[in-house]
């Protein structure tokens, strides 16, 4: 009888500290607390003594305290190596290895969409001296009418974003100050004077467009919208000063396909490129009658070259405006006047249809350590139905962009455009301020002084081609940053 009451006590025991190593390794008890009720009702069971109980009870609270300090010390290591690996995955897959602080943001953050990831940012701010000094007629002069000089300080804000939403199909809008001197209605100026007792400048909408190239046909791209860039051609256009018949900071509104097809054929060192660019531009709402005037252009042109560093680009290009003819004037005119010829009830005498022929001749590399390229460029228009016209010529030298310290550009260019020769609402208007009806020279220099940084100055000298004659001059002195 005491041998089998031996043995249910044994197995009591034994069950017990089943039931006790159980309750002290699960994690949502308190080890210490469980442990010592247990003990105690041992105790008073008479299944252990009490010198026992206490013994059990420091064996266990050992053992437990052993067993957390091994995995305390496993921890860092098990973690580390953890780290390591994901920092070892992300650097193979060319990713950014995820911080600590980061791993709890939203998946959407830490995933965005392709079109988020594929986001391109750019900018540019221009700080600007303008002087301009235009003299009077002779017939103001013995009036004693004095000189019209003018002395500014001037800002552009660029800033611009463009995304691909999907292989091949781009969007892109962009923001610039707006030439308050104007109420932002000047399509030729994103210059804002300072001026106005510290008055607030504001910024308009300066592009939003979307385009399209096919992945299966990568030489052809549509675009509409608000253009971030002229589709055509205009010599002396790859960033060197300014350009002529287009001002360079139109952005043109409608839908261009532009066809580009580089390398159509190479053989002996000779390769030749061909494009053909094509738009229709929107130019206002309504005309006079309800007629909206707008513009188809159609410009093909080829890119040759030869002998290593020698390169002749040359476009044709011919323009065609409707219902300009008897028309009402276009909305914004240049500053000093409209030169374009009205009728007597104020609308236009000639359409503007023009031919346009755009060439340029580049040596890549002519003194390689100090003028790596030198260019010489014309450009002539012809208006079908008033038989004015128009060319320009000139020669550009220097670097092909400002990257370092040290790296300029040169351009040199002598103008002359007829009355209607061109709307005078599109071209130029830094020259004799965007009137037609002049001819004049234009000189532009820029230095690097950082990669992003650069000072440049522009200098025009102009006058009316038919009387009465107005000279004029016109310097620009500014500091570019890019971005």
């Amino acid at each position: 009888m005491q041998k089998r009451r031996s043995e249910v006590r044994r197995c009591v025991y034994l069950f017990t500290m089943i039931l006790l190593l159980s309750l002290c390794f699960f994690p949502f008890r308190s080890f210490a607390g469980d442990m010592e009720i247990m003990v105690d009702e041992m105790v008073k069971q008479g299944v252990i003594t009490r010198d026992q109980g206490d013994k059990m009870l420091k064996n266990m609270k050992e053992t437990k305290a052993k067993e957390q300090e091994k995995a305390a010390a496993e921890q860092p290591k098990a973690g580390g190596e953890q780290e390591k690996k994901e920092a070892e995955q992300a650097k193979a897959e060319g990713m950014t290895p995820i911080p600590d602080w980061a791993k709890n943001l939203p998946n959407w953050v830490l995933n965005p969409p392709d079109w988020i990831k594929r986001m391109k940012f750019s900018g540019d701010f221009r700080l600007r001296y303008d002087y301009l000094d235009r003299e009077p007629t002779a017939a103001q002069e013995a009036k004693g009418t004095q000189d019209f000089a003018r002395n500014r300080a001037r800002i552009r804000w660029r800033l611009g974003v463009e995304t691909e939403i999907i292989d091949g199909l781009k969007v892109g809008f962009g923001l610039a100050s707006v030439d308050n001197s104007s109420s932002g209605n000047n399509p030729r100026s994103n210059n804002a004077t300072l001026n106005g007792e510290f008055s607030k400048k504001f910024v308009g909408i300066n592009y939003a467009y979307v385009a399209y190239t096919p992945t299966f046909f990568p030489y052809l791209t549509v675009s509409g919208g608000k253009l971030k860039d002229n589709p055509f051609y205009q010599a002396n256009s790859y960033g060197w000063g300014n350009t002529w018949l287009w001002d360079p900071d139109i952005t043109p509104e409608g839908v261009a396909i532009v066809f580009n097809y580089p390398d159509l054929f190479k053989f002996n060192g000779v390769s030749l490129d061909v494009f053909m660019n094509n738009a229709l531009f929107i130019l206002d709402e309504f005309g006079a009658g309800g007629a909206s005037p707008y513009m188809l252009g159609f410009q093909p042109g080829f890119n040759l070259k030869f002998m290593k560093d020698f390169n002749f680009k040359v476009a044709a290009a011919y323009y065609n405006f409707y219902n300009i003819k008897h028309q009402a004037a276009l909305g914004f005119q240049p500053s000093p006047g409209m030169t374009n010829t009205l009728l007597p009830n104020k609308t236009y005498a000639f359409n503007y249809n023009s031919f346009v022929e755009s060439a340029e001749l580049g040596y890549k590399t002519p003194f390689s350590c100090i003028m790596p390229y030198a260019g010489v460029f014309g450009e002539i228009v012809k208006n079908i139905d008033s038989h004015d016209g128009g060319w320009q010529y000139g020669v550009r030298i220097g670097y092909p962009s400002l990257d370092k310290f040290g790296d300029w550009q040169f351009s040199y260019a002598y103008r002359r455009l007829e009355r209607d020769a061109w709307l005078d609402n599109f071209n130029d208007d830094d020259m004799y301020q965007g009137q037609t009806n002049a001819r004049g020279h234009y000189i532009y220099s820029s230095f690097a002084l950082w990669k992003h940084v650069s000072l440049a100055v522009s200098w025009f000298h102009a006058n009316s081609i038919q009387a009465p004659k107005q000279p004029e001059d016109r310097l620009f002195a500014d500091v570019r940053v890019v971005f």
